[in-house]
């Protein structure tokens, strides 16, 4: 019943739409021992084509990792899993019209269910602006990566609630990232587990074991998400860029070498650009297992490695945290550039932060041979199935 007056309460004070961005209003609760979220979203669709629309449609990104693939290495799931595979889901359980009328909804043809398609009774015309309800359960699998939890951290990257692919001159495209959209969310969770999101959090309410987060973003093509237990907060100021770490309080050693490769990497990037400010980035502890980072919507993950392997190693932790970080920048100093442009020049800073911390590219292959008896070193310069490679060779791709 609180989840429904919540819900309520968001849809009635909910702000209108901006231009042709979709809108997401969003009530949802985390349960940590199913591993499960369940919520409630409306959304708000801009038909921005000439004719009338008469179909929606909703990306489900947890259904990618429902079943297995058989195109894929099987090798490739025994990395990925820690115990075995288990599916991630996403279920949705009735789509309404504002008036509480259902939707008739079905999967489209496309594998594993990727996609959901709804039927429209009345067509929307063109530049009007549809809103619909879409109530939904997110399982979440016990899986290293972007997506999964493993032990006491949970990692969203993004497409954690059912959300509208990218339509364009009147024509859907399910091969490119979301639109960027404006959200407003209501994210509740046990109370001694945190939250950390693409964007700064405000408490609403706390009490009776639970914690419910308000969240507001804007021109972002999804909100990411961490959820752990038992964290540490860093933090550190460069000009207008202020660098917050969540570590696992495990790590609280590491964590003053991972800020400090940070707040290097951001001051070498304000020397040469000058990003709007204020800027806040967050960075959060993942069991990633072919990454040492991987970005999210303004937030950076960090594998639990960083700075626990061979010493010697750590300067090659310290150019993937500093490329990260430029990819971030970039992306808030050229917010409507390609993602393939500011990954590009994400890659040429970090290559240049690094030449001048440690001089020329050294041949990371011939240095560590001599070392290859000791087994990490071994799986990194042997195995090519292996992601310890993937992470310090550039010619293997991931599946």
């Amino acid at each position: 019943m609180i989840f429904i007056l919540l819900l309520l309460l968001l849809l009635l004070n909910s702000a209108p739409s901006h231009a042709t961005s979709p809108q997401y209003d969003i009530v949802a609760s985390y349960f940590e021992g199913e591993h499960r979220i369940y919520g409630s979203e409306k959304i708000a669709f801009v038909n921005d084509g000439q004719k009338p629309l008469s179909e929606l449609y909703l990306f489900l990104y947890p259904n990618l990792y429902l079943e297995k693939d058989s195109e894929i290495d099987p090798s490739f799931y025994t990395r990925a899993y820690p115990t075995q595979f288990n599916p991630g889901e996403q279920i949705i359980t009735s789509v309404q019209d504002m008036g509480g009328k259902p939707l008739p909804y079905f999967p489209d043809v496309f594998k594993k269910r990727i996609l959901m398609k709804i039927h429209l009774p009345t067509p929307i015309p063109p530049q009007a602006t549809f809103h619909f309800l879409v109530h939904f359960v997110t399982v979440i699998p016990e899986k290293w990566g972007v997506f999964g939890y493993y032990r006491n951290v949970a990692t969203l990257q993004g497409g954690w609630h059912p959300y509208l692919p990218r339509f364009e001159d009147g024509k859907w495209n399910f091969l490119l990232s979301p639109p960027k959209s404006r959200f407003r969310v209501y994210f509740t969770l046990r109370e001694d587990f945190q939250l950390i999101a693409s964007v700064p959090l405000q408490v609403e309410n706390s009490g009776g074991g639970g914690r419910t987060y308000f969240l507001k973003a804007d021109d972002l093509p999804y909100v990411s998400l961490s959820i752990g237990e038992k964290l540490i907060r860093e933090e550190r100021k460069i000009d207008g860029v202020e660098i917050v770490y969540h570590a696992l309080r495990r790590d609280r050693r590491y964590a003053g070498e991972v800020l400090k490769a940070a707040s290097e990497a951001a001051s070498f990037f304000l020397e040469q650009e000058s990003p709007p400010a204020p800027i806040q980035l967050q960075l959060a502890e993942a069991y990633l297992y072919q990454d040492l980072t991987a970005a999210g919507g303004k937030l950076l993950y960090m594998n639990t490695r960083l700075f626990k392997v061979f010493p010697s190693l750590k300067r090659f932790h310290e150019a993937s945290i500093a490329q990260g970080v430029f990819l971030l920048l970039w992306r808030e100093t050229l917010p409507n550039e390609e993602g393939w442009v500011t990954e590009g020049l994400a890659r040429f800073d970090a290559e240049r932060f690094m030449r001048q911390r440690y001089g020329n590219r050294s041949n990371l292959e011939q240095w560590l041979k001599p070392f290859s008896f000791i087994p990490v070193i071994d799986e990194i310069l042997y195995s090519k199935d292996l992601p310890l490679r993937q992470i310090y060779f550039k010619e293997t791709v991931a599946p």
